[in-house]
Order: C-alpha cells, then structure tokens, then sequence
C-alpha cells in the first residue's frame, strides 16, 4: 500500500488550479514509493502495517526494577496482530491488560504513541541482546496529514523527472533537502510525526 495514489496527486495539481497534466504513468508510480520512503526516513516512523523483529538488551530496560521495555515503531496493531516475546530464548505469554496468567503486559497499543511491554511481577532478564520482539506496527489506513504530505512530496519529486529518489541538490555549495521545498502546513507535518 502507497501512502499516496497517482489520482490523488492530480488532484492535488488540479486543486492548485492548474489543468490536469498527462503524466508519465511508470514515472509517478516510481514517484510515489520516493515519496513515502522519503517520508519514513524524515519521520523515523513506519506509516503502513509492517512486520517488525526487534532485539533488546535486559541490562537496558526501563522502569523502577528494569521492567519495561519501549517498542520503537508505532502504532503497534496487537491485538489484531500478533505480538510474540522471547527473553532468553523462552516464549512468554502476552496479554493486552492485567491478567495473572501472562509474563508480559502490552500497554500503548493501537495508540499513536510508544507501546510499553511491562515485566509482570519482575524484571526483564539481565543479558546482551537476549529479548526479542516480533509485531506489526503502522496503519491500517495511512493518516489524512501524511497522505497529504506524501501526494505533495510525490508532485515535487515528479516535477524533478530523472533526478528521482536523489533527495539532495547541490546549489552553490550548499545543500538543500527536497523535504524543505514543501509548503510550511506539510513541513509542520512531518515535524509533529518526528516529535517523538
């Protein structure tokens, strides 16, 4: 899934007034991947439901007794999905809330924020890469605000043609970014995706 289509960028040029061009239908497409890959870099997020393995060290958990462990992407899709924890090899058993049964409490998750995995009744296990996390992460429907960005960074990149996935212009021995071409609503955007 694309964060943006090639109708919705037309219609993006469309609504600026301008009459709707005949576009270069490989090219737009190839636009379109440059752009959402673009944004994920800026963003350091994932935007459509990705499968994530993610290895943590125990030495280094959170919380008052090293109980919480912070997933990096987000929003996590548990309980849709799967969500699997390993700590030193041993499965443990998960659960979306309090239960006694489980090992790992998730909380956060299906939020736009940080999912928490909590340690039921201990620590998370001393050790050096010894914890590992298999989930998905991103939505189901790319938010309103990146589809947006995404259709405008696609028009910006389709206007450079061959340059395309080139995100740096050198000009008198400066440097500019494409994403700082965007108008000053989508550079907010983008800035209030990467707060976190």
């Amino acid at each position: 899934m694309a964060l943006c289509t090639s109708a919705e960028v037309l219609s993006l040029v469309a609504g600026d007034g301008l009459s709707t061009p005949t576009v270069d239908a490989t090219l737009m497409i190839a636009v379109i991947a440059t752009a959402g890959e673009l944004i994920v870099e800026d963003t350091s997020r994932v935007w459509e439901v990705t499968t994530i393995s993610e290895v943590f060290d125990g030495d280094r958990a959170a919380g008052e007794s090293g109980e919480v462990l912070m997933l990096r992407r987000f929003p996590v899709t548990y309980p849709t999905d799967t969500l699997t924890v390993t700590e030193n090899g041993v499965s443990l058993t998960v659960a979306a809330g309090y239960t006694t049964s489980a090992g790992v409490i998730v909380k956060g998750a299906q939020l736009e924020d940080r999912c928490r995995l909590v340690r039921r009744g201990q620590s998370w296990a001393a050790g050096v890469q010894n914890i590992t996390v298999g989930y998905k992460a991103g939505f189901t429907a790319v938010p309103s605000r990146i589809n947006y960005v995404a259709r405008e960074l696609a028009w910006l990149c389709y206007q450079q043609g061959r340059k395309i996935g080139i995100d740096q212009v050198s000009q008198a021995g400066s440097s500019r970014h494409l994403i700082t071409q965007l108008s000053e609503m989508s550079q907010r955007i983008l800035a209030e995706a990467r707060r976190w």
